[in-house]
C-alpha cells in the first residue's frame, strides 16, 4: 500500500515564517504517525534544501577556486622569497668580488712604487758615479788646487794637478766620505812660478776592485 500525505505549501511557508520569526530555521519537515511503525520520516523540506544546494553550487565553485589560488600563492611565496635572497647573495658577492679587485690593484700599485723606492735607495747607496766622484774630490780640494787629470781604475782614484802647498791635500782628501787610503804616487815637483806638482792615488769607499771603470776625466779647479 501507498500513503500519500499531501500539505499545502501555504501553510508549510508560514510554519516556516513563523519559526524564522523567532529565530530558528527548519532542516526538516517529517509527518510522523503512530500507526506507521519504523517506516522512516518523510522529509517534505528536501525539495527546497535540493534547489538551495544548487543555487549555491557557483559560489561554492568560487570558494574552491579561491582555496586553490590561495594555495598556489602560500606555495610560491617561499620560492619568491628564496629567489629574492639569492638575488641578494649574488649581489653581494659580486660586490665583495669588485671591492676584492680593487684592493688587490690598490696593493700592487703600492708594491710597484715600493719597488721603485728601493730601486732609488739602492741608486743611491750603491757605489758613486764617475761625476759624483769629481764632485766630491772637487770639495775636498782647497781652492788654491788645480786638478788637470782624474782618473778613476776599478776602486782607485787618481788625482794630477797643481797647489801652492801639496802636502796638506792627503788630509783633505780622507776627510772626505767617498775616499779612504789616500797617499801621494810621485814625489812633488815644484814649477818655475813656485806651484808644486803632484800625483795623489786614494781608494774609493764602497766599490770594489776590479777592471777600469772609468777613463780619465780631465778637469780642473780655478783658485778663487
Amino acid at each position: 500500500d501507498v500513503e500519500i500525505f499531501c500539505i499545502p505549501r501555504s501553510r508549510l511557508d508560514r510554519w516556516r515564517a513563523a519559526l524564522a520569526e523567532l529565530g530558528m530555521t527548519p532542516i526538516a519537515a517529517t509527518v510522523e504517525d503512530a500507526d506507521s511503525g519504523p517506516e522512516p520520516p518523510i522529509d517534505l523540506l528536501r525539495e527546497v534544501k535540493e534547489r538551495r544546494w544548487a543555487a549555491g553550487a557557483p559560489r561554492r565553485m568560487r570558494l574552491g577556486a579561491l582555496a586553490m589560488v590561495m594555495a598556489a600563492v602560500a606555495l610560491w611565496l617561499p620560492y619568491q622569497a628564496r629567489e629574492a635572497q639569492n638575488a641578494a647573495l649574488q649581489a653581494e658577492a659580486a660586490a665583495q668580488r669588485q671591492k676584492a679587485r680593487a684592493a688587490i690593484a690598490l696593493q700592487e700599485q703600492i708594491d710597484g712604487a715600493r719597488a721603485h723606492e728601493a730601486q732609488l735607495r739602492a741608486l743611491i747607496k750603491g757605489p758613486p758615479t764617475r761625476l759624483s766622484l769629481l764632485a766630491a774630490a772637487t770639495r775636498a780640494l782647497p781652492d788654491a788646487a788645480f786638478v788637470r787629470r782624474l782618473e778613476i781604475v776599478g776602486d782607485q782614484l787618481r788625482l794630477d794637478g797643481e797647489a801652492a802647498e801639496a802636502a796638506p791635500l792627503i788630509a783633505a782628501i780622507e776627510a772626505a766620505p767617498e775616499f779612504e787610503n789616500a797617499a801621494f804616487l810621485s814625489p812633488m815637483i815644484r814649477s818655475a812660478d813656485g806651484a808644486e806638482r803632484f800625483q795623489i792615488g786614494a781608494r774609493i769607499a764602497g766599490r770594489a776592485g776590479g777592471g777600469v771603470s772609468g777613463g780619465g776625466v780631465g778637469g780642473a779647479k780655478e783658485p778663487r
